[in-house]
């Protein structure tokens, strides 16, 4: 097995291991709210934006804000942006 291709793989499981935890946290809100929501299709319409908005936000603090700002000793800053 090349380099390229162990590095896939570990692409590959590492994807795999984020997409198993957003699932499971999307399953733990929707369970969760289940009971008490009548509309169902609302439900799981505001449960998947906030997974997403989640996600979202959550990637961009770990990709960019903390190698940018706050591995560079920015704390005023990144605490700024985090904001």
């Amino acid at each position: 097995m090349t380099e390229g291709e162990n590095r896939f793989r570990i692409f590959n499981k590492t994807v795999l291991q984020h997409l198993l935890f957003w699932s499971l946290v999307f399953v733990y809100y929707l369970s969760m709210s289940y009971p008490f929501e009548d509309n169902k299709s609302y439900l799981l319409y505001a449960v998947t934006v906030d997974i997403l908005f989640q996600v979202a936000l959550t990637y961009i603090i770990i990709e960019i804000l903390i190698p940018k700002l706050l591995n560079k000793n920015k704390k005023v800053l990144f605490l700024f942006q985090l904001l």
